[in-house]
């Protein structure tokens, strides 16, 4: 594999040239590499998920190129060597992760904060919260408003719980191309006995 950082006959083309070579060009870099050669094997059922991922990545970051809204949110995010296509793409095939759920301050009563630790490889975009009776049955949920980083979030309770002595409290993040992380943990509430 040839690479040229400085190159005025290769920089303005890419793609396949015959059976010969590959030219990729990257930010202030060209690469010059061996074609790939014929596939020698069916594919694997894991591997068909895997290229079909790929392939929604790759018109992920078609749509992404032709927006100006996600071309510029990927250009504030420099990375050295890449591109707004590629940024696009990693970002399609990586899930937000919900870090840590704080609880502490959280008594079962309107006016309660809890905290969300959500991170991504490139952004949150929104932090969903639910809280729920270990019965399943809804107590309350909303959006958690996120600080300047966009990596901690906090949701403010409205409802009182009334009923059961344990919560479940379920987080769950999502970035620009919409996949998502989520998490969740069991709290007891302050005051309530828990019943056999």
């Amino acid at each position: 594999m040839a690479r040229s950082t400085e190159n005025s006959l290769t920089r303005h083309y890419s793609g396949k040239f015959g059976n010969d070579f590959v030219l990729r060009i990257y930010p202030n870099m060209s690469v010059m590499a061996k074609p790939p050669g014929p596939r020698r094997y069916a594919s694997t059922e894991k591997q068909l998920v895997v290229m079909g991922r790929l392939r929604l990545a790759v018109n992920y970051a078609r749509k992404c190129l032709a927006d100006p809204a996600d071309n510029a949110f990927y250009l504030s995010k420099p990375k050295k060597g890449k591109s707004v296509y590629r940024m696009a793409i990693k970002d399609y095939l990586n899930s937000p992760v919900i870090e840590k759920i704080k609880t502490n301050e959280y008594k079962g009563v309107a006016g309660n904060k809890i905290v969300i630790i959500a991170t991504d490889d490139f952004a949150v975009e929104k932090v969903l919260l639910k809280i729920t009776g270990t019965d399943g049955k809804l107590i309350e949920q909303g959006t958690a408003r996120p600080d300047s980083s966009h990596s901690v979030w906090t949701y403010t309770t409205t409802a009182k719980v009334t009923g059961p002595a344990e919560v479940n409290i379920n987080a769950t993040a999502y970035d620009r191309p919409g996949n998502n992380g989520e998490s969740s943990v069991t709290v007891k509430v302050p005051g309530k006995t828990k019943t056999r």
